[in-house]
């Protein structure tokens, strides 16, 4: 598990260090295909940067969600615990779907 998150942090900074370079003033003097070609590279970064960022976002409200769900269900008493924890996972099941 540890490996997998640090390849996938090692991935992420990557492709910021790659689109700081992409996005440099120098790339942008010149004309023609190799322009357009770095161009469309820059746009197809952006967007992947752009959806990577968007996917952990979504993975920490999900992560918060559960954190709330154990807060509201500590500060309940014992017999509503399982309730609790029934809103809070349906809530979160109805807020994966519509994502």
């Amino acid at each position: 598990m540890y490996r997998r998150c640090r390849r996938i942090a090692i991935a992420l900074i990557a492709a910021i260090l790659i689109g700081a370079v992409m996005s440099s003033p120098a790339l942008a003097q010149g004309s023609g295909p190799e322009s357009e070609a770095v161009e469309a590279a820059k746009e197809e970064l952006g967007r992947a940067i752009n959806f990577a960022w968007t996917l952990i976002a979504a993975f920490l409200v999900f992560f918060m969600q559960a954190g709330f769900a154990m807060v509201e269900a500590g500060f309940s008493r014992a017999k509503n615990v399982v309730a609790v924890l029934t809103k809070n996972f349906m809530d979160a099941l109805i807020g994966g779907l519509a994502f």
